[in-house]
This record gives C-alpha cells, structure tokens and sequence, in this order.
C-alpha cells in the first residue's frame, strides 16, 4: 500500500513539473526553439558602398530587406518584430510589433486597425532554418505604406535569443515592453 501511495505521489509530481507553468528564463520555454532573428534580402549597411552614388550605380542592386525578431514570450506565444524596407529607390520602411500564438509550428496573426476597411492578417509557417511569412489571401498588405510586404521567406541567420530590438528612436526591450503597451504608445490600437 505504501508502495502504492509512493509511486503515484512520484507520478502526481513529475505531471504537475512537466505541465508546470511557463518558465522564467525565456530560453527553457518550448517556443525558444523557433526564437532568434531572421532575414531576406540585403541591408544597406552591409552591402552598399557609400563611395558609389546611386545615380552611377552600386545602389540599384539592393533589393526589398527584412528583419524577423521572435521572442519566446510563454511556451505557446511569441512576440514578432518586423522591419522591412521596400530598397532602391524609394527606401520606404515597414515596422510591426505584435504576438503569435504558435500551433503545430503555424500561427496567425490578425489585426485590424481603427478607420481602415479591410483586417492585416499574416499566416506564419516555422521550420527549423526559415520563416514563411504570407498575407492571407483576401486580406490588406497590413497598412506597412507603399510597396511595403511581409511575406516572404525569412532565414535564420541568429539563433540567440533578441533581448531588445530598435525602432527608430525607441528600444524595445521584449521582456517588459508588451506590443499592446508599445502600440498604444503609438497612438494605434493593434491587438
């Protein structure tokens, strides 16, 4: 009987720790796997020479660029940063800062912004080494501006994962700035 009650305390307590709530440390909750920063395209820092003007050439050879940020926030969410750049000539810059919630390595993401018609809704499909990223068909280009895209293929190129990232002037530090806190600062409404 002893043996008995033993073995099924022994059982009560490795479910409860192995069903234990989100750890601490972001790097032992189970979506750190798919953390880390992602990218497509070229940066402007890396491959352009400033000694070549755009108008001779050199410039012309950079295409659309993209930044993936993911933060492993719980063991089923994730908090995205996008930053994205449209290239020669125009240079236009998207940003977006949100959560996903990560189901069999897919998520989507849907927002809709006050006074615009139609809803941003991004499907994320995780693989070890890349991140598809595509606007759900229907849907807008998620108000980014002109000739600005999230989709497409993004590669792992850092598995650590991003404390904080920069946006222009402002930091944020993913442990402590929520997207809905950071947006509201901004003076928008994004779930």
């Amino acid at each position: 009987m002893k043996f008995r009650l033993l073995v099924f305390c022994l059982a009560f307590v490795f479910i409860r720790i192995s069903y234990a709530e989100t750890p601490n440390d972001p790097a032992k909750r189970r979506s750190a796997r798919i953390a880390g920063t992602y990218s497509y395209g070229f940066t402007v820092e890396e491959h352009h020479d400033p000694t070549i003007s755009p108008i001779t050439g050199g410039a012309q050879e950079l295409g659309p660029s993209g930044s993936l940020y993911i933060y492993p926030e719980t063991d089923s969410t994730v908090l995205f940063y996008f930053d994205i750049s449209s290239g020669f000539p125009s240079y236009n810059v998207g940003t977006l800062y949100g959560r996903l919630l990560i189901k069999n390595n897919k998520g989507i993401y849907n927002y809709k912004l006050p006074g615009e018609t139609g809803s941003c809704k991004l499907s994320f499909d995780f693989t070890k080494k890349h991140i598809v990223v595509k606007t759900v068909e229907g849907m807008t280009a998620c108000s980014f501006g002109p000739n600005i895209i999230a989709d497409n293929r993004y590669f792992r190129y850092n598995g650590a994962i991003p404390e904080y990232v920069k946006s222009g002037t402002d930091t944020i530090i993913f442990s402590t700035m929520s997207p809905e806190n950071y947006n509201q600062s901004k003076k928008t409404t994004i779930p």
